[in-house]
């Protein structure tokens, strides 16, 4: 599974970005066995907007390190609205608990 997606994530790579030399194998398997296939897909395409083939030209690892980075972000971004779901659910269950006494 997780050679897999990061297979898949490598063919996007290829798709989107094919005037970027691609990260070595290892650095897919990194992010895939760490980000979602969706965060992936989002990174890369937020990638392919920014470094289009008209942009000028950038160094291959900072745009690799562009990616990690905005995998990052896209991480805690989810870790934040799951944390503020949750303490929505937990001031919904105190307030129903405080109007059944």
């Amino acid at each position: 599974m997780l050679i897999e997606r990061s297979h898949n994530a490598e063919q996007l790579w290829a798709a989107l970005l094919p005037h970027v030399p691609a990260p070595e194998t290892r650095q897919f398997v990194i992010w895939a066995s760490r980000f979602t296939d969706p965060q992936i897909e989002r990174a890369l395409m937020r990638t392919h907007r920014k470094f289009a083939p008209s942009a000028p030209p950038q160094e291959a690892t900072t745009i690799h390190r562009y990616v990690t980075g905005l995998l990052l972000n896209l991480e805690r971004e989810q870790t934040l609205t799951k944390l503020l779901m949750a303490e929505s659910e937990l001031a919904e269950i105190a307030a129903n608990l405080a109007g059944q006494t």
